[in-house]
């Protein structure tokens, strides 16, 4: 019994921590799931488009249905959970059915989840796609699923995301997926790359798989390398620029506008730094932190260092695994080849679920006591078997400095344990432990930070950045000669720690024609830097499709973080819908190609493949009346203002009983419900005037209806404009 609830509570907290997740389960029934899927012939193709980097990546699923959990089944369903950066735009999704290649529907969320979860429809819907929005950190959850996977068979699909390119040492960079596909219980080992490259580039590289070089496929154009992966592994590709000089623009036009992606630098500024020697203690135990994990906490880690530092300073990175990893017994500068180094030795090695806070001081105080130099412990941590009075954790606090070289700072970065929270009358709910957090960090000269008051990134900036200069705020104005530009208030705007000389990638929309005048203004803590040029029509590069695809993301990332109104939901689904850039509430559907042909006859019928129709539904077959069979919902007028009429018709083995019609509203909330009773013609007209149970009138926006009998669905979208 004890062994069963040890292996339940793993499986629980797998749930929370895993960047990747794979598990099979009994549709219907998700708590009970196996993880042991088969992930194999997985395969990233990367190429360059414009100042984004695209990744196509395709898998090939399957389920050993001999195992205990699920052997006398035949098909279960399948779910495919992991995260990326905000800042990746999925933009397409495609489905091997049989034979044959099908492209993922975008419908808004909710018609595309009850389509998929529609049992009793004849022909159900394969695949669903979904993503969530971005979390404090800036993390997306994206979730497949997949029904049914059968047994004997393996099932192949691919997406498509796009990034923006990391400028580094004069090249690229781009992180593989390598934790996406990787879990701690199964996943892929191995990643096929192939990258396609302008003719006479330089081939690309690895880093964190060095010691395995690309092979020339075609010429000297499309490179080819199959790695080991493992869960916790971390790999970065490096690619040759493509952009050379202070700035590029790339621009894709159609009938109505044109899409561009500016390239540009900042002012340049005089930077001034104090050099610094900065010994980082990562001390972080996996159940004591929901939502963090390894892949967000030494991606965001290694780009702070990479952006805030330089050969001037000096680190070293110690972490607590099941035993401890140091990854240099002296001070590195901080240079790009040396990151690359000190990350490769620390990561690769699976967080337990323990604190090692003794260890690691005792680690750092044999590094500290070898080197001529005191230095700064930025330490990260989770731990909270600390003292909570306020004399015990000053105690507590000095007998840790007295261990230390003298000079020793203090930084600390509370990974937000929250099970140890009490209440105060001047900070409200705080950790227990923050007497002692806070001795150990003002004795010493250091600051405190809690992840549960700042993003993860904001903290690591806001503490590499404190002592070299650098961009608080940066603006970028472009004005063609001719039209305007449709950007928020005429331009960009970059907030927080931006690093000198770090590129700024703007999308956009313009009406107008080069030449374009172009401001890049940039705010210090105390000076304004002006920057001014102008793009020349022989400076415009025609771009790829996927300009117009970066706009359409990056204006759906910003309009994510607004509040949350019926006008902007309603926005994010058409953008969605008409850029096929996956939102929060957007999903890909994929079509069941069998039931192609008689969906398209109901859509038609119903008129749900486009506008709705402007009068009842009047379909003549045969004896002049509708098919016993058919089961149709449709509104009208839609859009509509003030009434519409609901009207449906159910099949004639549904007959003679209740139905629930349900209108529900963007947020998946039930604004309005009626029972009604199915006559013998099976013809049912309801009229709706866009008001609540409680007889309140809604606002303008979209509303979703459903019409529910046994385990019979139908629904529809509907607007309502006032």
């Amino acid at each position: 019994m004890n062994r069963f609830i040890l292996c339940l509570a793993l499986l629980i907290l797998a749930e929370i921590t895993l960047a990747g997740d794979f598990s099979v389960y009994e549709a219907g029934y998700p708590k009970i799931r196996d993880r042991n899927v088969n992930v194999t012939a997985v395969k990233d193709e990367v190429r360059l488009r414009g100042a984004y980097v695209e990744h196509t990546v395709s898998l090939t699923v399957s389920y050993d249905f001999n195992s205990w959990f699920f052997k006398n089944y035949s098909e279960l369903e399948f779910q495919w959970k992991f995260k990326l950066p905000e800042e990746a735009i999925v933009f397409d999704f495609w489905f091997w059915y049989g034979d044959s290649l099908v492209q993922a529907r975008v419908l808004d969320r909710w018609t595309a989840e009850l389509l998929f979860n529609e049992v009793s429809s004849p022909f159900r819907e394969p695949a669903i796609f979904t993503r969530s929005q971005p979390d404090f950190n800036g993390m997306v959850e994206y979730e497949l699923r997949i029904f049914p996977i059968v047994r004997g068979k393996s099932q192949t699909f691919f997406f498509r995301y796009l990034v923006p390119i990391r400028p580094a040492a004069g090249q690229f960079r781009t992180w593989l997926p390598v934790s996406q596909i990787t879990s701690r219980f199964c996943g892929a080992d191995s990643l096929e790359i192939e990258v396609a490259l302008p003719p006479q580039a330089d081939p690309p590289l690895l880093v964190g798989k060095e010691e395995f070089p690309f092979v020339p496929v075609s010429g000297d154009t499309l490179y080819s390398v199959k790695i080991p992966v493992a869960w916790n592994e971390f790999v970065e590709l490096v690619l040759p620029a493509n952009i050379f000089g202070d700035f590029a623009i790339y621009t894709l036009q159609d009938s109505l506008y044109t899409y561009y992606q500016l390239f540009v630098y900042p002012p340049a500024i005089s930077v001034a730094r104090i050099p610094r020697n900065m010994l980082i203690l990562i001390d972080y135990a996996l159940p004591y932190t929901r939502g963090l994990d390894a892949e967000l906490l030494f991606s965001s880690l290694k780009e702070s260092l990479r952006q805030a530092f330089s050969a001037e300073d000096s680190v070293n990175i110690i972490v607590g695994y099941e035993e401890v990893v140091s990854g240099s017994s002296n001070w590195l500068a901080a240079t790009q080849a040396n990151l690359d180094t000190l990350f490769d030795r620390i990561t690769g090695y699976r967080f337990v679920h323990f604190n090692a806070t003794q260890e690691l001081f005792a680690e750092a105080v044999r590094f500290l006591s070898r080197q001529k130099s005191p230095g700064e412990i930025v330490w990260i941590t989770n731990r909270i078997d600390l003292p909570v009075s306020v004399a015990s954790g000053e105690a507590y606090a000095h007998e840790i400095i007295d261990h230390f070289p003298p000079g020793t700072v203090f930084h600390i970065l509370n990974l937000d344990n929250t099970t140890r929270l009490k209440y105060t009358q001047d900070y409200g709910y705080m950790l227990e432990t923050y007497p002692f957090l806070s001795a150990l960090t003002r004795e010493t000269g250091g600051n405190l930070f809690f992840l549960r008051f700042h993003s993860l990134k904001n903290i690591l900036d806001a503490i590499f950045f404190e002592k070299v200069s650098h961009f608080q705020e940066i603006e970028v104005f472009v004005r063609p000669s001719s039209g305007y530009t449709y950007e928020t208030q005429m331009f960009s705007l970059y907030r927080g720690y931006y690093p000198a000389g770090f590129p700024v990638i703007q999308t956009g929309l313009l009406d107008g024609q080069f030449p374009a005048e172009v401001m890049v203004i940039g705010k210090t803590s105390d000076s304004l830097f002006v920057k001014s040029f102008t793009i020349f029509p022989g400076d415009v590069k025609t771009g790829p499709p996927q300009v117009a695809t970066a706009w359409y993301g990056e204006r759906l990332r910003k309009l994510s973080h607004k509040e949350r109104t019926s006008w902007i939901i309603n926005t994010m689904i058409d953008l969605s819908m008409k850029s096929r850039v996956l939102s929060a509430y957007t999903a890909y559907l994929v079509p069941n190609p069998e039931a192609e042909e008689y969906y398209r006859e109901l859509l038609e019928i119903s008129g749900e493949s486009g506008r709705s129709p402007e009068g009842p539904i009047e379909v003549l077959v045969g004896n002049g009346r509708l098919p016993v069979d058919l089961f149709l919902l449709a509104a009208y007028p839609n859009p509509f203002n003030p009434e519409t009429t609901l009207e449906i018709q159910v099949p004639r083995n549904l007959r003679l009983q209740e139905g629930d019609l349900l209108i529900f509203n963007v947020l998946g909330q039930v604004v309005w419900q009626k029972r009604v009773f199915i006559p013998q013609n099976g013809l049912i007209r309801i009229r709706w005037d866009a008001r609540d149970r409680s007889g309140r009138q809604l606002p303008t926006g979209t509303y979703f209806v459903l019409f529910r009998v046994g385990k019979a669905i139908r629904k529809i979208k509907i607007l309502f404009v006032r």
